[in-house]
């Protein structure tokens, strides 16, 4: 549904005609909720009633054990793999920046003068202020893959 909702408000264009991005939103969003429900689904299943051992019968709760404790383990758990594909995706999108750069040779100067990522940064953010957010984040997670000037700044994704 959030999909549709976003993707109403968008849209992209290609060989000639526009499209609504909600075509392509809205069936992203619900594949990606049918998928977060289903890993949810197969945590409840595993869940059984509250063992009323864990209580001391004061409110006071004692360490967590049992199905529980397996249940946060795993919501934690599935929170670091999203966390995770989230900073691959934005590597990837970093990844994309670097090799358009190279396309129109303009890489060998960025390498050289490191500076010019933020100043690019900082000039397309003035026409367009969401690209600061994306672009910053994008090099937060391409950062976590240890670019560096011998990689020309690429993220090599592991």
């Amino acid at each position: 549904m959030s999909g549709w909702f976003v993707g109403s408000s968008m849209g992209f264009v290609t060989g000639g005609a526009g499209y609504n991005a909600a075509w392509v939103f809205g069936p992203l969003g619900a594949f990606i909720g049918w998928l977060v429900s289903s890993k949810m689904e197969q945590g409840s299943n595993a869940v059984k009633n509250n063992d009323p051992a864990e209580h001391d019968g004061y409110g006071n709760d004692q360490e967590a054990v049992g199905p529980s404790a397996e249940l946060g383990d795993r919501g934690i758990k599935f929170f670091q793999e999203v966390l995770w594909s989230v900073v691959v995706l934005l590597a990837t999108v970093w990844n994309f920046h670097i090799d358009l750069l190279e396309k129109v040779g303009a890489l060998p100067t960025f390498v050289r003068q490191p500076l010019l990522f933020p100043g690019m940064c900082i000039a397309v953010s003035l026409v367009f202020p969401p690209f600061f957010i994306v672009y910053f984040l994008a090099w937060v997670a391409a950062s976590t893959f240890n670019i560096c000037e011998e990689t020309n700044y690429r993220a090599t994704i592991k």
